[in-house]
């Protein structure tokens, strides 16, 4: 798409918004649609469809007909943004755009609500085959190639839809179910479109209480931290440890981090529980640091989440963390996803900088996953790097697979960054791991996630899996062979 189709895209989406914006009160000033239009495409935002669901649910008790919901998301755009650069990829967006609006009749609303959301609003539906039939022309138009700095890129959408009902009596219910079903879709393979159910409804209503429930556990002392111990592969001596919540819910019992933190981003309830966690590992790192002499401090890291990183408050809270609990450099470490990091690659680097300057670790989880420039790792200040499990799990199912996760281990070794190694579950992946270098592991085969109290004693002596049983396999000088890594195939394919 050049740079004059791009110019003609965006005017065409401006001329469909000032159609759409008719839902906008008409005394307001023209110059207000701004308020109502995303910057990048000139669709709808969110404000605009909200006012609209709302003055549709509003008609509907009058005609009978109400409004249909879809809620989009782009299937593999993270992919074109990487391969083909951020610019690229806001030209993509712009082409989508205008895609979804040949899709629909001039009286519907397309709008973008950030990223690669997109949303429709069908106006006056008389049954779901109504909604299903637009759905599907936009699944078989976005998925049609798209020319991009002399290449082609390819992304297709997940699609959910809601219709209206007597029990959907906002606009944000309305926005919750189609969002629902377009989660179920994309969890369903992708590339499709789900319609809201009962299932679904139930489902929402059980995420609704535990939403509810989330809110006032901090508050009834319902959340306790755990650690699961980082080991060195040489020797399974402890090096570090991975700090996360677990909640004793009331009614459905201990819950892991994994049942309910997705949840609290998505509600913006992270930012409270990332700093219960950051405060209870400096706390715990302190106590241990303090007491068992060690040349080399022992890490605790905490996950935390991207938006509270580049919100900039993050980085004050840590620092006002480490004063208080007087840490000593490499006591505590963060944690975040690389790819997020790059959709605003400025901000993260001078909050991780600011980090990074009190003597706190930098990692990044799912190293190996997706498209990375080493400059990356060296701007925003990571010295540890911990492996996508997936590398390690496909590493047993084909020579290319072994050979990808062998060369993701000798570049972070290359470029001086401590590996970590996840959800090492076997003695033969942690002898296939202590041949390729990775210096660091965690995983079943270690043990599982502690409570506090059981962490002192892996600190005082070698823990009780690192004894003469433990695998001392040394590291290979040179890449792995062909007739190499197909007996190490074999090998994790006879433990498997």
């Amino acid at each position: 798409m050049t740079a004059a189709e791009h110019r003609d895209a965006a005017a065409r989406l401006r001329d469909v918004l000032t159609s759409a914006a008719r839902a906008v009160p008409a005394s307001q000033e023209s110059g207000a649609i701004d308020g109502v239009r995303d910057a990048l495409t000139g669709l709808a935002n969110r404000s605009l469809v909200l006012e609209a669901l709302g003055g549709a649910l509003a008609r509907m008790a009058r005609t009978g007909r109400g409004p249909a919901v879809m809620f989009c998301d782009l299937d593999g755009f993270k992919a074109v943004n990487d391969g083909f650069g951020h610019e690229a990829g806001d030209r993509l967006l712009i082409e989508v755009a205008h895609r979804f609006v040949e899709c629909v009749r001039g009286t519907d609303i397309v709008a973008r609500f950030g990223g690669d959301e997109f949303v429709v609003v069908l106006e006056d539906v008389h049954e779901v085959d109504d909604a299903v039939t637009v759905a599907e022309r936009i699944l078989a138009r976005v998925a049609e190639p798209i020319v991009l700095d002399g290449g082609h890129a390819q992304v297709s959408a997940s699609i959910g839809i809601a219709l209206a009902h007597p029990f959907a009596t906002t606009a944000d219910d309305l926005l919750a179910e189609a969002d629902a079903a377009m989660y179920r879709a994309k969890r369903t393979g992708k590339h499709r479109y789900q319609v809201f159910d009962d299932d679904l409804r139930t489902r929402l209503e059980e995420r609704a209480e535990l939403r509810h429930d989330l809110e006032g556990a901090l508050a009834r002392d319902e959340l306790m931290t755990v650690f699961t111990p980082v080991v060195r592969s040489a020797d399974g001596r402890l090096s570090m440890l991975e700090a996360a919540l677990r909640w004793k819910h009331p009614e459905r019992g201990m819950l892991g981090a994994a049942e309910f933190m997705p949840l609290a981003r998505k509600q913006g309830l992270a930012r409270r529980l990332d700093r219960h966690a950051l405060v209870a590992a400096a706390s715990a790192a302190r106590g241990w640091n303090a007491v068992h002499d060690r040349s080399v401090p022992v890490t605790v890291w905490v996950t935390v989440g991207v938006q509270d990183l580049l919100a900039g408050e993050l980085q004050s809270f840590v620092a006002q963390l480490v004063e208080d609990e007087a840490l000593g450099p490499g006591s505590l470490g963060i944690e975040v996803q690389l790819a997020n990091l790059n959709e605003h690659p400025k901000q993260a680097e001078s909050a991780l900088q600011s980090i990074a300057w009190h003597g706190v670790r930098v990692a990044v989880d799912d190293f190996g996953a997706d498209l990375f420039s080493p400059m990356q790792l060296q701007r925003f200040h990571v010295d540890t790097v911990k492996l996508d499990r997936r590398l390690l799990r496909a590493a047993g199912s084909a020579p290319e697979a072994l050979s990808a996760l062998a060369a993701v281990v000798a570049l972070a070794r290359a470029l001086g960054l401590a590996v970590v190694a996840k959800g090492v579950d076997s003695r033969e992946q942690l002898e296939l791991l202590q041949e390729l270098g990775c210096e660091l592991v965690q995983g079943d085969v270690v043990a599982t996630a502690q409570p506090a109290g059981a962490v002192s004693s892996l600190l005082e002596a070698a823990p009780p899996w690192a004894n003469a049983d433990w695998p001392r396999v040394a590291p290979l000088g040179a890449p792995l062979t062909r007739s190499q890594l197909l007996e190490r195939l074999m090998r994790l394919h006879a433990a498997a």
